[in-house]
């Protein structure tokens, strides 16, 4: 698949817990449960959006463990909507 548009990150993720546990409202990076992933965001201008995650761990010297990468595809991310919205002025073919 070529996309005119790839983004790869690094990502802190953390389970979803309710509203009356005391890691409700915080961010992944602000909690002890945090797990990190690798994410690849990969679209193109009339298309679904693509993404790949794969977490990751640590052994005990340090060297990453990647698990087995997910492929989803669907509606792009929110933070992608400036993009979308500037390529939605583009004349067609451009």
């Amino acid at each position: 698949m070529f996309a005119p548009f790839q983004q790869d990150s690094e990502a802190w993720e953390a389970p979803l817990v309710g509203p009356d546990d005391r890691r409700f409202g915080l961010r992944p990076g602000e909690r002890d449960d945090r797990r990190e992933a690798l994410v690849t965001y990969a679209l193109a201008r009339s298309g679904p959006c693509h993404t790949w995650r794969s977490g990751f761990g640590r052994d005990s010297d340090g060297a990453i463990r990647p698990e087995e990468a997910e492929h989803h595809v669907g509606e792009p991310r929110l933070f992608l909507e400036p993009l979308l919205a500037a390529w939605s002025e583009w004349p067609d073919g451009s």
